[in-house]
């Protein structure tokens, strides 16, 4: 949804000046780094969703959940030996 929203700045800024999206390509300047900048914060957007997306498939406790099973019995272990957990 940000990634859609970030897409369509370059638009909202070209309606904002006053010109109509039905003649075409734009010719203006800022209108077209507007859109390489969206371009680059959507493909940023895009691939960090992707990452997670892998990270939950793959199931990798590091990157999806806390694994809190395994650090409450590091916890207990280290109070049973008489020091705090590090």
């Amino acid at each position: 949804m940000v990634g859609v929203l970030c897409l369509e700045i370059p638009n909202f800024y070209w309606i904002a000046t006053g010109h109509s999206l039905s003649f075409g390509m734009p010719p203006d300047t800022g209108y077209w780094l507007l859109a390489l900048a969206a371009s680059a914060v959507t493909v940023f957007i895009v691939s960090a969703m992707m990452l997670r997306q892998r990270a939950v498939a793959s199931v990798r406790t590091s990157t999806c959940a806390p694994n809190w099973s395994a650090r409450r019995t590091a916890c207990r272990s280290s109070w049973r030996a008489g020091s705090w957990p590090k």
